[in-house]
């Protein structure tokens, strides 16, 4: 994570990903939303939403961080963000993963 803990890592993450790098990937368990960040920016890409298992993170050693835990004011609160992080803070495991869904 990015700072001197956790809480900063987060905070940071969640207002700017690219300024603010983590190992931690954003989430959002909002389908639209998930949708509409893999249709990327202009809206014109093709891309996947990936339904991620919550009751295997801990079986994985996936660290969820509630961006509303953490952030007084979160940049886009309507995305209830969870920020997933690997315990050896590499790759998220695919065993997480539960379905996988185009959209165009």
């Amino acid at each position: 994570m990015y700072g001197d803990s956790d809480r900063n890592a987060v905070v940071q993450h969640q207002k700017d990903s690219s300024k603010y790098p983590t190992s931690g990937i954003s989430t959002t368990p909002n389908y639209d939303n998930a949708a509409s960040y893999a249709k990327g920016s202009k809206g014109t890409s093709e891309g996947y939403v990936y339904t991620i298992d919550t009751a295997l993170l801990e079986k994985f050693n996936v660290a969820p961080y509630i961006v509303d835990e953490h952030a007084n004011k979160p940049t886009k609160p309507e995305d209830n963000e969870v920020i997933l992080v690997a315990e050896d803070f590499g790759c998220i495991p695919v065993g997480i993963i539960s379905k996988k869904a185009a959209v165009t």
